[in-house]
């Protein structure tokens, strides 16, 4: 898996941006500015994007 890329973006982006799709090709994800990462980083990115979802869900309470 060290030459396997993942992009990580969070559900809500996806429903904002392609609401009706329920697939998405590599080079309409990339325009959505995903976060490229590699395996052994992507528990840690997964955590990252969960995190900045949590802080923008409690500011706009």
């Amino acid at each position: 898996m060290n030459k396997w890329e993942f992009f990580v973006i969070a559900t809500s982006v996806l429903d904002q941006e392609v609401p009706q799709q329920k697939t998405i090709g590599l080079s309409s994800l990339i325009k959505l500015s995903p976060h490229k990462c590699s395996f052994g980083d992507l528990q840690n990115v997964i955590l990252d994007v969960e995190k900045k979802i949590n802080e923008n869900e409690a500011s706009s309470l």
